[in-house]
């Protein structure tokens, strides 16, 4: 804090006001009250993780209209320049008008980029002033200052390190330069609420906690002004509060606000006791903390950001590093854990300790182990579990929280396995992490990769439709690689042999799917193609005498059939070829027709020849088909057995013609086509012309008349097709039939209704045959009369139909008896019928006696009868009557009392070791009941309950619980145990061997021993200074031997170098030199020989050369040849020749031709003149090389000088020109070629300055 001047001091030296620290923790939906101690830390002594809050990092987001920014490199404190410590000062404009509280909602917002790196992470911190309040200081000073135009702000915010590395500082204080001097003065305290903030720069989740540690809330100011530290919502927003015992801070609560004012007194002083009895420390429950500082009179604090974290990070290994991708491989983590210094590297003791461990999908957690410097803990003593899918907490137990186990060393071993996920595509490597959580701290580990290996298998696949890969090619299938990783390019492995024989052909390898693959994420597999190339079949085929298939064909009997059998050989390698035939059914073999040496044994013929490769082997034999084959088919099928395949070949057929036969049936019919038997079949496909024979047959009513008209004879041939034969016969005429009749009786009453009958009593009786009749007695009728249409009731037979009817009349009835029905029903009071009703008496006479009685029925009592009810004894009356008995509820009987007991087993801390379980269940109330103690491991039996039921006794109403306490059995004081272990190293720490453990959880005292070992290359040189006895007796805890060996001077082995130069006679290099032996051992041979080298030719070795071939010496040796150049060679003397044709005045009238190239001097050309249009040869030129000669050294040139022929005049003869002489004629040449080379000099520079 500062206050004045006098503050000064304890600022310079970095007091620390207020800490802001933010811890890693997931979010936590409900937050409980916060962990509050009081003890003796030591909040001066805290190490934590400070933010980085400067002004190169800041920057505004958002600014109201009443701040004023600006920047100072060299602020001006009470007077006193603070230089190079820049600051970004913030002010609010103050409305002069209001001598009251002025309040600023949202008046400033900043971000600090890149503050600093959590759990690898980058972090940026944000502050936001969600309102200040100027508190206005009523007093003299206060007008003045109000009153003075020049002061219109209040300094409430900077950024700077003035009093400290990154820090931001809120109060009223305020900083000057010479163009900031316009800050009111003892005017208004300031009150900030501001919420800090840290977010991760990628967006990710944050799962920081901050902790604030305000210091040095001492200030009681002028003015009834005090200095205080608040949090807005501090039962949930804050986990745990830490103060130091000597704290003198006064809390109150504001609404939601918990203030922390400054305790009464002077002022603290130094870092002890700003942090110890004017400074407090909180953790919040996320990245957040809504916190508040209101100032005294003239006062300001500065704060920073922090984070807790432990100075050991947990160090996690893995075990393998590299697994096959498939369920069932073991992966163990190791890792180290350091249990955290209160008060160090966190801010108090720990509340709990859990280590957090999620592992991969792919990955089964089995189990684990945990030990504490060395010594394997016990799970359920000092430590538990916990698993919830794949998160796997163990958590530490009480006695590993003091203070007193700070930074002991906790190892834990996972052991787990991989599942069938491990398999599944594109997974990736298996990768993990372990966190520590101090209270609800996350510290994660290093992350540990588990790379996948991965498999090349091969599957072989037929290319022919239809076909199936045979046991010999799948046989080929090439073995599964394992072991590749990820990235790996792999190339599929051909198989041992690309063509398989077998018995259908040759099956042919034709390549894989594709030429390679990069392995990612799983297996690769190539698909190789394999197609059947079929072997050519044998065929079997039957000609006619000119060689003509004819299978299929119909032939004869008595006809001659030739058979072939063809088989060609296909395969890589000549056959042993066995060639069977049958004879076919329906032939006989023609002796001796079998070709090639083919032997009929039986019926079966066989051939046997060696067939090379490629070669076709045909034999042939002939049948003769029987004579009586009567249209059977003749098939015939060979069987070829080559060795590698037995088969048939296919069947040739050649039906015979079918014999012609006939069918024969009689019928009998009468006259009119009625059938009176048949048809009878007489010849089922009889040969054409076997005999048959029919016969008449008798019929009752019927004589035969005559064969139909359309019949076949009644006996005789078979005819190709259907015969039938036909009696006829015709009716015979019946003889005379005697007169018959019919007589029956009916019995009807008088409107005609049947009463009986009618009966036969005559049935085709001769007429006059005698007949009778009777009359009949029928209930309620009397006899009237025969019908008016009746027969006699006796009498004769008459033809025909004779119908006898009776003809009744009803009685007069006698008086019917009058009647009634008795009927019972029993109901309840509401008329809901408990029974019945039930008939009493149905019909019966008026006046005949009933009774009915009383029920019972459960829970009902008889009331009495129903008003509208017959009496319940009575005569019965004509009509129904209704005898109705009403009940009504019986008053229910009072319930007997119950109760229910239970027996349950605890702990002294209410844990349930078992139960409850049911005693009794609604039992009766005084009913015995019992219960028992039991045993637990490691309980013994301490009380009942206070609140429990006797442990015996009789049941009570209602609930009763028989409660059994135990508690934990004294542990058996344990042996005191070391541990020892052997180490040996060389003079800088590294480990030639071990640590060996020598004693494991030996008791104290007991002896161990070690001794030293040899290692090439090193001797002992003694015991480490921290090192235990080489030999003694084990102590508590752990003893480490160290061993120490120095390095002994190994001697060097003599080696040299020798190489070969190639240089010529002045040195210089005519070849690159070559190493002959590098660091060879003295003593070895070396050879070496001169080399070809172009243009040059060895001539020595050079003085200072060693040895062409010798042994190596220490050191380098050149060996040095020596080149010289070599002579070159005489060059053969060659020579040029051309020809040139001119005309007279030396200009070419024709192309040169070239006669001789480079030829040898003296080898022979010739030339001679050609035909030139226009011109005829005159002569060599005087400078010309000979027309003909030989070839001289250089260039010869055979000029042939040609002149215009004459033209004949056609007019008059010209004047004859006078030939100059010679010397003349090249005067004149030469002059004209003078005036030519004028005039193109004179052209050339004429257009060179055109162009100028």
């Amino acid at each position: 804090m500062i206050k004045s001047k006098n503050r000064l001091k304890k600022t310079i030296v970095g007091m620390i006001t207020f800490v802001l620290a933010f811890f890693l923790l997931p979010f936590q939906g409900v937050f409980a009250a916060p962990q509050e101690i009081k003890d003796d830390t030591d909040l001066s002594a805290l190490r934590l993780y400070q933010f980085q809050l400067t002004t190169d990092n800041m920057s505004v987001v958002s600014k109201s209209s009443a701040v004023d920014q600006y920047h100072m490199n060299d602020p001006i404190y009470e007077g006193s320049p603070r230089v190079g410590t820049p600051m970004e000062n913030f002010t609010l404009k103050v409305d002069k008008t209001k001598k009251a509280d002025q309040t600023f909602d949202k008046p400033l917002s900043l971000k600090f980029t890149n503050a600093g790196t959590v759990n690898g992470k980058q972090v940026d911190a944000y502050l936001t002033i969600n309102k200040v309040t100027l508190h206005y200081i009523n007093n003299s000073e206060a007008t003045a200052q109000m009153a003075n135009a020049s002061k219109t702000a209040v300094q409430f915010f900077n950024v700077s390190n003035t009093w400290g590395a990154n820090q931001f500082e809120i109060g009223n204080i305020p900083y000057l330069d010479a163009t900031h001097n316009y800050f009111l003065h003892n005017t208004f305290t300031v009150d900030a609420d501001v919420t800090a903030e840290l977010k991760y720069s990628d967006g990710s989740e944050p799962d920081m906690k901050l902790v604030m540690k305000p210091t040095d809330i001492d200030a009681n100011g002028q003015w009834n002004t005090k200095e205080a530290f608040y949090v807005t919502n501090y039962s949930t927003s804050v986990d745990k509060r830490v103060m130091n015992n000597r704290n003198i801070l006064q809390v109150t609560q504001e609404g939601d606000k918990t203030v922390w004012n400054a305790g009464p007194g002077g002022g603290t002083s130094g870092s002890d006791a700003e942090n110890n009895i004017s400074g407090l420390a909180l953790r919040s429950v996320n990245n957040t903390m809504n916190f508040g500082y209101r100032s005294a009179n003239h006062a300001s604090a500065t704060f920073s950001l922090y984070v807790e974290q432990a100075q050991f990070a947990p160090e996690k290994e893995v075990d393998p590093a590299q697994i096959p991708a498939q369920a069932g491989e073991a992966i163990t983590y190791k890792t180290l854990f350091r249990i955290p210094k209160p008060g160090k590297e966190i801010i108090a003791a720990l509340s709990s300790l859990d280590f957090v461990d999620t592992f991969d999908d792919r990955l089964d957690f089995k189990d684990l182990t945990v030990d504490a410097n060395g010594v394997a803990l016990t799970e359920g003593v000092d430590y538990t579990v916990e698993k919830s899918g794949q998160k796997v907490t163990v958590k530490m137990a009480a006695a590993y929280l003091n203070k007193d186990k700070a930074g002991t060393p906790i190892r834990i071993t996972y052991n787990t396995v991989t599942n069938n996920k491990v398999g599944d595509k594109a997974s990736g490597p298996i990768e993990n992490i372990v966190a520590m959580k101090p209270d609800n701290l996350y510290i994660p580990s290093n992350k540990v990769t588990t790379t996948l290996l991965y498999n090349k298998i091969h599957e072989f696949e037929s290319g022919t439709p239809g076909k199936t890969l045979p046991q010999e090619v799948t046989n080929l299938l090439p073995a599964k690689v394992s072991g590749l990783a990820n990235g790996t390019t792999v190339n599929p492995t051909q198989p041992t042999t690309t063509k398989v024989s077998v018995p259908e052909g040759n099956w042919v390898f034709k390549g894989y799917d594709k030429v390679s693959e990069v392995v990612e994420n799983g297996d690769v597999k190539f698909i190789g193609k394999w197609v059947l190339e079929e072997f050519t079949k044998p065929v079997k085929d039957v000609v006619d005498g000119t060689g003509t298939s004819i299978d299929g064909q119909e032939t004869n009997a008595n006809d001659t059939l030739t058979y072939t059998v063809t088989y060609t050989n296909t395969t890589d390698s000549a056959r042993d070829v066995t060639i069977t035939d049958n004879v076919p059914e329906h032939t006989t073999y023609v002796e001796n027709s079998a070709d090639n040496g083919g032997t009929l044994t039986g019926k079966t013929l066989t051939w046997t020849k060696n067939v090379a490769s490629g070669e076709t082997f045909k034999v042939t034999f002939q049948v003769k088909v029987d004579a009586d084959v009567k249209g059977q088919r003749i098939d015939n099928t060979a069987h070829v057995d080559d060795g590698l395949a037995a088969a048939d070949t296919n069947t040739t057929k050649n039906p015979t013609p079918t014999p012609k036969t006939g069918n024969v049936d009689v019928k009998y019919i009468d006259e009119d086509g009625n059938v009176l038997e048949g048809p009878t079949q007489v010849k089922t496909n009889a040969p054409v012309g076997e005999d048959y024979t029919t016969s008449q047959k008798t019929f009752d009513g019927y004589e035969f008349k005559s064969l139909s008209s359309d019949s076949a004879p009644a006996n005789g041939k078979v005819t190709e097709g259907d015969s039938h034969v036909v009696y006829v016969y015709k009716k015979k005429t019946p003889a005379p039939q005697p007169k018959t009749g019919n007589v029956d009786v009916k019995y009807i009453d008088e409107d005609g209704n049947v009463l009986e009958g009618p009966t036969q009593v005559k049935t085709n009786a001769p007429v006059g045959e005698d007949y009778t009749t009777s009359q009949k007695t029928f209930d309620g009728y009397e006899f009237k009369a025969l019908s008016s249409d009746s027969a006699p009731a006796n009498g004769k037979v008459t033809e025909g139909d004779s119908h006898v009817v009776y003809v009744y009349k009803k009685k007069t009835p006698a008086p019917t008896p009058k009647t009634g029905n008795v009927d019972v029903k029993y109901i309840d009071e509401d008329g809901n019928v408990l029974e019945g009703p039930t008939q009493v008496k149905t019909n019966a006479p008026v006046g005949e006696d009933y009774a009915t009685s009383q029920k019972t029925f459960n829970g009902y009592e008889f009331k009495g009868m129903s008003s509208d009810s017959a009496s319940a004894s009575g005569k019965v009356t004509e009509g129904d009557s209704h005898v109705v008995y009403v009940y009504k509820k019986k008053t229910p009987a009072p319930q007997p009392k119950t109760g229910n007991v239970d027996v349950k087993y605890i702990d002294e801390d209410g844990n349930v070791l078992e139960g409850p379980t049911q005693v009794k269940t609604n039992a009766p109330v005084g009913e015995d009941y019992t219960t028992e103690q039991k045993t637990f491991d490691g309980y013994e039996f301490k009380a009942l309950s206070s609140d429990s039921a006797p442990a015996n006794g009789k049941v009570t109403e209602g609930d009763s619980h028989v409660v059994y306490v135990y508690k934990k059995k004294t542990p058996a004081p344990q042996p005191k145990t070391g541990n020892v272990d052997v180490k040996y190293i060389d003079e800088d720490g590294n480990v030639l061997e071990g640590p060996t453990q020598v004693k494991t959880n030996a008791p104290v005292g007991e002896d161990y021993a070690t001794s030293q070992k040899t290692f090439n290359g090193y001797e002992f040189k003694g015991m480490s200074s921290d090192s235990a006895s080489a030999s003694g007796k084990v102590t508590e805890g752990d003893s480490h031997v160290i061993y120490v060996y120095k390095k002994k001077p190994a001697p060097q082995p003599k080696t040299g170098n020798v190489d070969v130069k190639y240089v010529d006679e002045d040195g210089n290099e005519v070849a690159p030199s070559e190493q002959v032996k590098t660091n060879a051992p003295v003593g070895e041979d070396y050879t070496t020989s001169p080399k070809n080298v172009d243009g040059y030719e060895f001539v020595k070795l050079s003085p200072n050369s060693a040895p062409a071939n010798g042994k190596v010496k220490e050191g380098d040796t050149n060996v040095i040849y020596v080149y010289k150049k070599k002579a070159p060679a005489p060059q053969p003397k060659t020579g040029n020749v051309d020809v040139k044709y001119v005309d007279e005045n030396g200009k070419e009238i024709a192309p040169s031709e070239q006669v001789k190239t480079n030829a040898p001097v003296g080898e022979d050309y010739t030339t001679s003149p050609k035909e030139v249009d226009g011109y005829e040869f005159v002569k060599l030129s005087p400078n010309s090389a000979s027309a003909n000669g030989k070839v001289t050294e250089g260039d010869s040139h055979v000029i042939y000088i040609y002149k215009k022929k004459k033209v004949l005049p056609t007019d008059e003869p010209k004047q004859k020109q006078l030939l100059p002489k010679t010397g003349e004629q090249v005067n004149v040449w030469f002059t004209i070629a003078g005036f030519a080379l004028v005039a193109v000099l004179s052209l050339f520079a004429k257009y060179q300055l055109r162009r100028d």
